[in-house]
């Protein structure tokens, strides 16, 4: 029967009461009504298509249950129509398809035909159209437009379920928008309830999106606790979800909660893979705003701003194109473009893209608190100290009632700096601690939190306060230990060069100088890059320096040459006032270790990549004290299987290969030098290259591993084949032997390949049971007519064919385990037979007089949801409670990711030829691996490795390039 047969025969019943008429729920009759390419299309069964006929024939009649009535004499028209519905619900699934344009034009049809003529289908049209607006092109206000004059409709409760969730879930949606008109956490939560309360159990798309609006609600208000509590709860409701939309928009909102709680190497991995998805899905808004928060968090994290403005320059192309109104996302973008243009030394773009930052943000009512510090920092440098006050004026002029915490950050910043240029370094110190603490209670801001923190531990040096001094020391470095950013450890590296000096140690200053010069000139930071030299030059000149006043002469031209007025606390007056007052520390530290302690140090900053690690070494090797002033020639080249590829090189003469080592991960380098004769250089070579190599693979496991879920517990049994790497199948294997002393049935779960089969062998393996067999029968790959036989058994004779006696997979798995693989499969007439054997533990085998009894534990399988089945009719109620006796769910791969480079080792293991050595997995291939959706999940994944490894030759590491999907 097609959809629009089953239309017509519906006639003007509402959907709920033909469905109680035939016996169905109104979500099967909605699925009829589908067209037959979309995937949630059903067709009726067997013994509906005969309830169907018999009511085509009869017409409908009265129920003697007691059913809801139909609300007519209310002004209120509650329901849709069979026309509103056709109409207006597959508008939504198409919106959270990405479908656009299709959503678009049926909005429009349903507009200009003039469906939406009563309450109930304006209410969804208009939520309908808010949801396109909101999703597709980013337009807070717009959406807000649509969706206001509906708002108070939705305070009548009479509306069908279908409407109530939608328009509500929408409405949770606009609030959460990082708009000052719109935002409201109070209403956010007030809609959240109500989809709470009426929506269906498989409404699973609608209850992921009230999840999103709740953690960006909390991500808006820095509230990490908050956030980490809702992303935790929402686990059961974000799982089932399966539009591209609503997959996309939960991992959004994860992400962002991971930057919060400070992981922001994992939250930088995470956007980075899905704005790479959301652009292949074509969901620009999210593509978008995750380029533009790279960008921003990258401004920090010592990317170049070559790199960052291809950033930002490919978000704005992506919103032209796809015709994004303004929002957040864009002054975000702007900020990224004002501060990099900033670090060029541009200050004239810089103030007009400045200026441009503070419209937008005016016109959406959102302070732009990322913006503050390169404001301050503008005005620093460009003579304009005396004027930084003034910074707090525009920022009061936004109102505080959303971003009370980060509001109150930015103004106490303006007020620690206005201090520290006055020279009153003491109170300098206080105030910028208690912005930075205000900045780590905001938790949006955890840059501003970093850079704070060490701007309070410099004022603490030059206020001379030794104590204060170690404390502001201590809490900065434990900030830079949680939120690794290279450009706040650049600033630390450099504040510590002055205490070095300060305290008599000028070899100390001038390692840690070179230090922070190479993070600066790495990032194309020429600002601080000049400050840098700036205070190299003070720093030599608190030593005694020969050269100290040519070298400060030199550093105030540099400075004057890129615009920089010399601020106060570096102007020579100041320098001299310092240098009157220090107290120098007798003596030198001796050679030796001293002499390498620095450079470890430098190879061991967090948050490093692998590249700027091997560029950080060879800066290093280069600077050797040992080498200055000599003619050599220093080489660092990969040499990973029979690739020769120089990485760095300085000189041309011929070089000796000193050091070698890896990076854990299958690749290997060496490092040459055409001194290598020297003895010492030998040795602080072979050293540092030991050190390299374990910051590699530090680097190289936080970019591919989440902490908080790399230990395995003790407590999880160790089984071959079985790989439990992440938390929830952690989890799973102790619930699995937990059941071990059990003889409870169990039924499992899951999508197709996602290792129902490798669960039901650990429960069997785990039980008592485990030196008894172990049977898997497949309900999908038997044929209708031999099911029966196959599952039950025979007697010679009993049927044509019946050629000898057959007993059956039961009874052939008595005293062990039987699984029955897609159960969901077992035609409706076996079903009672099952039953009687689940019940009695009996069986009856064709052509047999007389029961046989077994004792079979029963572990079933399935892809399928065997409630809804149940509701439709198509699986029996009673045989589901007798199998679902304990409930196991196997998640799909995409939901475990911890569990990808596990399984892909033990693939590796598995299918690599017998007289070869197991290739290597690169980082770059980790990566591809852990980015890929996995619709096939782990079977999708085995495939993969097993093609990859089948062709010849094999290489030593297994890179992206040599993965076959």
């Amino acid at each position: 029967m097609s959809p629009e047969e089953v239309r017509e025969l519906r006639g003007d019943l509402t959907r709920a009461e033909f469905a109680e008429h035939i016996g169905v729920t109104p979500l099967t009759v909605y699925r009829w009504e589908l067209p037959l390419d979309r995937d949630e299309s059903r067709r009726p069964q067997k013994r509906i298509r005969r309830r169907l006929r018999e009511f085509q024939q009869r017409g409908p009649v009265l129920s003697t249950t007691k059913t809801r009535p139909r609300i007519t004499e209310s002004p209120l028209a509650l329901e849709l129509s069979t026309a509103e519905r056709f109409a207006l619900l597959p508008i939504f699934d198409d919106i959270l398809n990405a479908n656009w344009q299709h959503a678009e034009e049926a909005l429009m049809e349903a507009l200009a035909s003039g469906v939406a003529s009563t309450d109930a289908s304006r209410v969804l049209t208009q939520s309908a159209n808010a949801l396109l607006k909101l999703v597709w092109r980013g337009d807070v206000r717009g959406a807000y437009s649509v969706m206001a004059p509906i708002l108070p409709l939705l305070d009548n409760a009479g509306f069908a379920p279908e409407i109530l969730v939608r328009a509500h879930t929408v409405a949770a949606l606009l609030f959460s928008s990082a708009d000052g008109l719109v935002f409201n956490a109070g209403r956010v939560n007030t809609h959240v309830s109500v989809v709470n309360r009426v929506a269906d159990e498989n409404e699973h798309e609608y209850r992921a999106l009230i999840r999103v609006a709740e953690m960006w609600a909390a991500y808006n208000l820095g509230d990490a606790p908050l956030h980490d509590r809702i992303r935790k709860r929402s686990r059961e409701d974000t799982k089932l979800a399966s539009t591209a939309v609503v997959l996309w928009m939960v991992w959004e909102a994860g992400t962002l909660g991971a930057v919060l709680s400070g992981c922001i190497v994992e939250g930088m991995r995470f956007m980075k893979q899905l704005v790479d998805e959301a652009h292949a899905a074509n969901i620009p808004l999210l593509a978008v705003r995750g380029t533009a928060f790279l960008a921003y968090t990258s401004l920090y994290a010592s990317a170049n701003v070559n790199e960052i403005d291809a950033l930002t320059s490919r978000a704005f192309e992506w919103a032209y194109e796809n015709r994004l109104e303004p929002g957040a996302h864009t002054v975000l973008l702007t900020i990224c473009k004002a501060e990099t243009t900033f670090r060029r030394a541009n200050f004239e773009e810089t103030e007009r893209l400045v200026q441009r930052a503070l419209e937008d943000s005016k016109r959406i009512q959102w302070a732009p608190l990322e913006l503050s510090t390169t404001m301050l920092r503008l005005r620093y440098v460009t003579g304009r100290a005396d004027t930084i006050d003034e910074l707090i004026d525009v920022f009061d002029d936004f109102p505080p009632k959303h971003q009370v915490q980060g509001l109150r950050t930015v103004r106490s910043a303006v007020r620690a700096m206005s201090t520290f240029v006055s020279l009153d370094m003491t109170s300098a110190s206080e105030q910028y601690r208690r912005a930075g603490d205000l900045a780590h209670e905001c938790g949006t801001l955890p840059s501003l939190e970093t850079h704070f923190y060490a701007l309070s531990y410099y004022a603490a040096l030059l206020s001379g306060d030794r104590t204060l001094a170690d404390g502001a020391l201590r809490r900065a470095e434990r900030s830079i230990e949680r939120l690794p950013f290279v450009w706040a450890q650049g600033l630390m590296r450099l504040y510590k060069a002055v205490h070095a000096s300060l305290r008599g140690q000028p070899e100390d200053a001038e390692q840690h100088s070179a230090a922070a010069q190479s993070t600066f000139a790495r990032a194309g930071d020429q600002i601080q890059l000049a400050l840098t030299l700036r205070l190299h030059a003070i720093a030599e000149y608190l030593s005694d320096a020969d050269d100290a006043q040519e070298q400060l002469d030199r550093s105030a031209a540099h400075m004057k040459s890129l615009g920089i007025d010399v601020p106060p606390p570096y102007q020579d007056e100041t320098i001299k006032r310092w240098r009157a007052n220090q107290q120098k520390k007798s003596g030198k530290c001796h050679a030796g270790t001293h002499a390498i302690a620095i450079p470890v140090d430098r190879l061991s900053v967090r948050g490093m990549s692998a590249r700027e690690i091997l560029t950080e070494l060879f800066a290093l090797l280069i600077e050797m004290p040992e080498r200055q002033g000599e003619n050599t020639t220093t080489i660092i080249e990969e040499v990973t299987g029979s690739n020769r590829n120089i990485l760095h090189q300085q000189g041309d003469s011929e070089v000796i290969f000193i050091h070698e080592f890896g990076d854990g991960f299958g690749r290997r380098y060496r490092i040459g030098a055409s001194d290598a004769d020297n003895p010492d250089l030998r040795a602080k070579v072979e050293m540092l290259g030991q050190v390299t190599s374990l910051a590699l693979e530090v680097a190289g496991l936080r970019a591919l591993t989440n902490p908080a879920t790399s230990a395995v517990s003790d407590e999880v049994p160790e089984l071959p084949g079985v790989i439990a790497a992440s938390e929830s199948t952690q989890h799973l294997m102790q619930e699995i032997s937990r059941l071990g002393q059990s003889r409870a049935n169990v039924l499992i779960t899951g999508e197709s390949g996602s290792g129902k089969e490798v669960v039901a062998k650990a429960v069997h393996r785990l039980s008592t049971r485990s030196d008894r067999a172990f049977v898997t029968f497949n309900c999908s790959a038997v044929p209708r007519d031999l099911f029966e036989g196959q599952l039950f058994g025979y007697r010679k004779g009993a049927f044509t064919g019946a050629t000898s006696n057959h007993p059956g997979v039961i009874r052939a798995a008595d005293g062990g385990t039987l699984m029955l693989d897609e159960i969901g499969d077992l035609p409706l007439e076996l079903q009672p037979k099952l039953l009687r054997f689940l019940e009695n533990s009996e069986v009856f085998p064709l052509g047999e007089t007389k029961a046989t009894t077994v004792d079979v534990r029963v572990v079933a399988a399935t892809h399928r949801d065997l409630r809804e089945m149940v509701r439709q009719g198509t699986f029996r109620e009673d045989l589901f409670y007798r199998l679902a006796v304990v409930t196991l769910e196997v998640l799909p791969l995409r939901e475990r990711r911890e569990d990808v480079l596990a399984l892909t080792r033990e693939f590796l293991n598995r299918y690599t030829p017998k007289d070869a050595s197991v290739p290597k997995l690169s980082p770059e291939a980790a990566s591809k691996l852990l980015a890929q959706p996995w619709p096939g999940n782990v079977r999708e994944l085995r495939n993969v490795i097993e093609r990859s490894l089948a062709f010849s030759p094999l290489p030593e590491v297994l890179g992206p390039e040599d993965l076959r999907f």
